[in-house]
């Protein structure tokens, strides 16, 4: 169901429907819901439209029948929304949005933009089709709705990672336990059916263990980050992301250096999902790596920013340092700082300093 409510904006429906005897919720409950779904479409704006996108959320009137409750997600265009928009269309375009909006929501950008178009012929005559803020509030609220129901392995298959979405799936674990602590909601649904796909038995499935949050203790030191392109011999992988900061990976570089270290890139990691690469038992990588200077000058924080080359096989670009500036406190060069005598004389051996 799509209201217009104004000539650039748009209010695409998310249903949040609940399986309760009396038909009503108490207000704080409801509430949490609503921020839960909020909290949600904020996430998903921040990593998929670097938090550019022009959005309100509204609650609608409700309908008669259980309890069904419609929040609303009204997307801006024009001049305020244009630079969100771009971004959006830039990211379903590429490897990783489009996988990330079809493991989701079960349907490609372009899918969605037809279903939009049929519902909106006239309107969508004089737009097009694939750049509408009609389709920019459809993948949003379809990504949500289908965060919200789908199981934490399925989302981490696509990509969706705890790490990476951990607030996401913080305000998912309150919306699921908030459930459970009312005893009356047997169920919920996030459509107009009267179905309540997800039942009481399966909320604990829905709440999974968050990443211990660490203080930002961090010193001068790891503040100030080394960048440098570097060549590795693998020598004991990791392939699964969510253990990547546990148990690093292992390499040889500039002959027989030894790394512990960490990735960073989406792109390889979608390529690991995806079963694009060919790994060997030596594999040979071109990286784009950070580190910090400890004592001896040895290289602690080890994180690769960006696979540059996996066995030959192309996989990212390097950042630029606009880009580089955008992730990282501050960074030099080895050469930058004049201290590259430094970083490749220090003798070899372990450097299990890593944080």
């Amino acid at each position: 169901m799509i209201l217009q409510v104004h000539p650039e904006e748009l209010v695409e429906v998310i249903p949040l429907h609940f399986n309760v005897p009396e038909h009503y919720l108490p207000l704080d409950e409801f509430i949490i819901y609503a921020n839960n779904t909020k909290t949600i479409i904020n996430n998903f704006n921040t990593e998929f439209c670097e938090g550019k996108l022009q959005y309100q959320i509204l609650i609608l009137p409700p309908e008669a029948g259980s309890f069904k409750s419609k929040i609303g997600l009204c997307i801006k265009a024009g001049k305020a929304g244009a630079a969100g928009l771009a971004i959006l269309w830039a990211f379903c375009e590429s490897n990783i949005g489009s996988s990330y909006i079809e493991g989701l929501t079960g349907h490609t950008p372009a899918d969605l933009a037809k279903k939009v178009g049929s519902r909106h012929k006239e309107e969508l005559e004089k737009e097009d089709q694939e750049k509408t803020p009609k389709h920019a509030a459809l993948i949003i609220s379809e990504c949500t709705k289908g965060f919200l129901q789908k199981e934490t392995a399925e989302l981490q298959k696509i990509g969706l990672s705890v790490d990476k979405f951990k607030t996401a799936y913080q305000a998912r674990n309150e919306f699921y336990q908030t459930c459970q602590k009312n005893k009356k909601v047997q169920g919920v649904g996030f459509d107009d059916s009267d179905s309540f796909p997800i039942k009481r038995s399966e909320f604990p499935k829905f709440i999974v263990e968050l990443p211990i949050q660490q203080e930002e203790t961090e010193t001068d030191e790891e503040s100030n980050w080394l960048v440098e392109q570097q060549n590795i011999t693998v020598t004991s992988p990791n392939w699964e992301r969510e253990d990547d900061r546990h148990r690093h990976w292992k390499g040889k570089y500039d002959g027989d250096k030894i790394a512990l270290f960490t990735i960073d890139d989406d792109t390889f990691w979608h390529k690991v999902i995806t079963q694009k690469l060919q790994p060997k038992i030596r594999d040979n990588m071109a990286v784009q790596w950070a580190f910090n200077l400890g004592a001896q000058n040895k290289r602690k924080n080890l994180k690769v920013l960006k696979v540059l080359e996996y066995n030959g096989t192309k996989i990212s670009e390097p950042l630029t340092d606009e880009e580089l500036s955008s992730v990282l406190t501050s960074f030099s060069t080895p050469e930058d700082t004049h201290a590259q005598d430094d970083l490749f004389t220090y003798s070899k051996g372990y450097n299990y300093d890593i944080a």
